[in-house]
């Protein structure tokens, strides 16, 4: 059942839409074409635009989001199944990408250019304290450190699984490696 507020939309909706048939009907050499190139001979209107878009966005931050999730509710299953394949295809197609974006919201890294390289380390690099190669079957792992976030190096499961086990504490390495001497 529909609300009045629902509606004093549906009828503001006919009317703009109204608004712009006449607009349109009154502005024949309007095109988009000429708009484009507009737009990039005068940068001020453009800017002024996104100003414009902005302030109407942030005026309007409960109508949108109501019009998004109505858009969701009423998305056929089919649409939203494509949805999720055009993601999942993406992904396949671009590892590193999605990778990268999940090592920079993870890591807190400012660039997806570094985020990228970073990854393409993991996948090329071998282990920083073992030596053992990258690769398949050698999935390597960003060791960081937990306490201030900073990046250290390309570790291998092995490794990686030490340092998280001793809690990166350098003397108990260091008493592991004295206890591995004593008893070989």
């Amino acid at each position: 059942m529909s609300t009045e507020k629902e509606k004093i939309n549906c009828e503001s909706e006919s009317q703009e839409n109204n608004y712009k048939k006449k607009w349109y009907a009154a502005h024949p050499g309007y095109n988009t074409e000429n708009m484009r190139a507009y737009r990039l001979a005068h940068p001020e209107y453009r800017e002024k635009q996104r100003q414009q878009a902005r302030a109407w966005r942030a005026r309007n931050k409960e109508t949108l989001a109501a019009k998004k999730r109505q858009w969701r509710k009423n998305r056929s299953p089919e649409a939203k199944a494509n949805a999720k394949l055009r993601i999942a295809r993406w992904q396949k197609a671009n590892r590193v990408k999605t990778e990268a974006y999940r090592v920079r919201r993870v890591y807190k890294i400012k660039t997806i250019a570094e985020a990228i390289t970073l990854v393409e380390r993991r996948l090329t690099e071998p282990c920083n304290i073992c030596g053992k190669p990258a690769g398949k079957g050698h999935r390597s792992h960003i060791d960081h450190c937990h306490k201030t976030g900073k990046i250290r190096g390309i570790l291998c499961i092995t490794c990686n699984r030490i340092l998280g086990n001793v809690k990166d504490n350098p003397t108990t390495l260091r008493a592991l490696a004295v206890y591995l001497e004593k008893h070989r």
